[in-house]
């Protein structure tokens, strides 16, 4: 949750922090991936894997 958190906090020119921050919550984050915040979840992240380019 503190995570997910930060993540939601982060500027938008802050990049690098919510590249490390996905991959840090995530089984897998693939190149170009990203998730605009707020990013709201309730489930056990490192089981979510996501591929390159993958927009939600």
């Amino acid at each position: 949750m503190e995570r997910l958190y930060a993540y939601n906090h982060t500027r938008p020119s802050e990049h690098a922090k919510r590249e490390q921050l996905l991959k840090e919550m995530l089984a897998e984050c693939g190149a170009g991936c990203w998730i605009e915040p707020p990013f709201h979840a309730n489930w056990g992240g490192k089981h979510k894997h996501l591929g390159d380019f993958l927009l939600r």
